[in-house]
């Protein structure tokens, strides 16, 4: 009686959910699979445990998923105990369930979106017939356990076609775009934009774009990283993962700034009026600071300043913009007025690392009115080839030699390794 009972609550689980998800819009969406359904009677409720099937399920957790997209932040929550669920429910499926090639292949699209590989762990050892292409579930189970390498050997030989299903093709190429990343740049790209086209206005196309835009940057490709980022924040500017997508905007944007006109940032700014004003801000923060430890001085005071004028009386944003615009004029000639502003923020209104960051900056502009930069770098460069001579003269610098060195070096080579110190400590890169 008891798992009669049970049998009954997860299915009536999975039909109220099911009812509550396929309210998004987006699941009736002309690009959404539409799902194969007899004509049910009109007075009879599917309650039968049977009735709900794998791919009924992925489908009922990828609507919710699609609402993350969207930015229903609630959505979360339900996404997680959705999961949850299905790592049970999947488990419990009879052998001859995934003989069905849509059953089937929802068990490998939910491996490759995040799902437990112990339910295809067992199907591989007991041997049972999986309607995938041979190597498939093997490839999935190595994705989903971080084997990157044997995954891709799997996947290798398997064409995107051999599936069925617009959700398989679509979560098979994020996978292959993830494996050839690193090795293969331009064919990731190419298979991210095919999973844009194949589910548009999904999570699927959510994070092809977020991925797509990062790996354009690193890549240094300004126009397909500028036009994907645009996309990005015209369709997917409220999703619950934009924050993740801005901090990595900022990286980018940043790295891709040669001192051109139009710079990437003035090219998407107009976009940037559809985020939320502490959105545009943190954007334009991240930057500044990524720019001043590129040495991207110039773009790091213009955002800086941008920053600021969007907070200019919240005390602890206004201290963090004040300290990387201030930092990133202090190399001037005359750093006495920024030394000032240096000195009056207030320590309690910044991080521990834009206190290291301060501090660095109060160093390179007290050296600087000690002693001008130029000399200090030319006294350096001096030393060594001083250094490099005599090793290879003598293969080490007499103790005489180094006596009569410029006592001004040692101090140009502390405060360089100072310096260097805290900004290694300051550095994050995401």
């Amino acid at each position: 009686m008891s798992v009669r009972i049970a049998a009954f609550g997860a299915s009536l689980f999975a039909v109220v959910l099911t009812a509550f998800v396929s309210s998004s819009p987006l699941v009736a969406a002309p690009h959404q699979e539409a799902a194969p359904q007899k004509a049910a009677a009109p007075h009879k409720a599917a309650t039968s445990y049977q009735e709900a099937r794998p791919w009924e399920y992925l489908r009922a957790l990828q609507n919710v998923q699609n609402r993350l997209a969207e930015g229903d932040a609630r959505a979360a929550r339900t996404a997680r105990a959705l999961h949850r669920f299905l790592i049970r429910r999947m488990a419990a499926f009879p052998p001859r369930i995934w003989r069905e090639k849509r059953n089937a292949e929802a068990l490998f699209t939910w491996l490759l979106a995040g799902g437990r590989p112990d339910v295809a762990e067992r199907l591989l050892a007991k041997k049972v017939p999986v309607a995938l292409p041979k190597g498939a579930l093997a490839g999935a189970v190595a994705y989903a356990r971080g084997e990157n390498a044997r995954a891709w050997k799997l996947f290798s030989g398997i064409s995107v076609h051999a599936f069925m299903t617009r959700n398989a093709r679509a979560q098979f190429e994020l996978a292959v775009a993830v494996l050839r990343a690193s090795s293969d740049p331009p064919l990731a790209l190419a298979h991210l934009d095919h999973v844009r086209l194949l589910k548009p206005g999904t999570l699927q196309e959510e994070v092809a774009l977020r991925r797509g835009v990062w790996l354009a940057g690193m890549e240094g490709d300004v126009e397909r990283a500028v036009r994907l980022a645009g996309i990005y924040l015209r369709r997917f500017n409220r999703s619950f993962y934009v924050d993740d997508f801005l901090k990595r905007l900022s990286v980018v944007l940043v790295r891709l700034d040669y001192g051109l006109r139009p710079s990437p940032l003035e090219r998407i700014e107009p976009l940037l009026s559809r985020l939320s004003k502490r959105r545009r801000a943190l954007l334009l923060a991240a930057m500044s600071r990524r720019a001043l430890l590129d040495g991207k001085f110039a773009l790091a005071a213009h955002a800086a300043k941008k920053a600021r004028a969007l907070y200019p009386n919240v005390a602890r944003f206004a201290a963090r913009t004040r300290l990387y615009r201030a930092a990133a004029e202090i190399a001037r000639p005359d750093p006495e007025p920024i030394l000032n502003t240096l000195n009056a923020l207030d320590e309690k209104n910044l991080g521990e690392r834009d206190r290291s960051l301060r501090l660095a900056a109060l160093l390179v502009g007290r050296a600087i009115i000690d002693e001008p930069l130029s000399e200090t770098l030319a006294a350096i460069r001096v030393k060594k080839k001083k250094g490099h001579k005599a090793k290879e003269s003598t293969g080490k610098a007499s103790a005489s030699q180094k006596e009569q060195d410029d006592p001004r070096l040692a101090r140009a080579e502390a405060l360089a390794a100072q310096v260097e110190r805290l900004l290694k400590q300051y550095a994050d890169i995401p």
